[in-house]
């Protein structure tokens, strides 16, 4: 059986983060390209990721409050992107990121399981009418007509979805998760990656 090595991120890839000038915009970059490499089966690279996080970002904020605020954003972007790539893939990502986050800054419950079922629906119908809203050619009963099972499918699992998240970097981390899928290749011949590190995934 033949096995391959975890590619080395080139310290180039690394250059565009510098140029951010706020730890909001390097935070959001950092969990784009971890869900990058979530959505493309690349979990293993996820450590090579982290520490620079932790070197660019983390080690340099003050409490360890600042630091797990952090690190929730990117486990936020991580599960949002469920719905767009599956749970098997985020699994695994977040399994891994889970190995190179020290104990302190760990999530130790879940707070989605806080809240009713009703402000649940609430907060994530909100969500989706703010990204849908601003689109003044979006008509909502089009999937209806054009197939109401498939609406009726579609649907419920948005509501199952959307309810349970949050608007912080959605449309960032679902639009990146979507492109990372169809730029798969693109990834791949930038890194220097060859298709032996496409995996077959879940």
């Amino acid at each position: 059986m033949m096995t391959s090595e975890t590619p080395l991120i080139p310290d180039s890839f690394f250059q565009p983060v510098q140029t951010l000038s706020t730890t909001n915009e390097k935070l959001r970059w950092y969990t784009c390209v971890l869900v990058m490499l979530s959505s493309t089966n690349y979990p293993d690279v996820i450590p090579q990721v982290y520490k620079h996080l932790d070197s660019t970002i983390l080690s340099r904020t003050d409490s360890i409050e600042a630091r797990k605020k952090a690190i929730n954003r990117v486990r936020e972007g991580l599960i949002k992107s469920t719905g767009t790539v599956g749970a098997c893939r985020t699994g695994n990502a977040m399994r891994i990121l889970s190995d190179c986050i020290p104990a302190e800054l760990r999530e130790l419950e879940s707070p989605r399981s806080k809240e009713t079922d009703e402000q649940a629906r609430e907060r994530g119908m909100k969500f989706w009418r703010s990204v849908y809203a601003r689109n003044p050619a979006f008509d909502p009963e089009a999937s209806v007509r054009a197939s109401p099972d498939y609406a009726f499918i579609v649907r419920g699992k948005k509501i199952l979805f959307l309810r349970k998240t949050q608007n912080l970097y959605a449309s960032h981390v679902l639009i990146g998760s979507r492109s990372a899928l169809r730029e798969n290749f693109l990834v791949r011949w930038s890194l220097g990656w060859s298709d032996d590190w496409l995996g077959d995934g879940c």
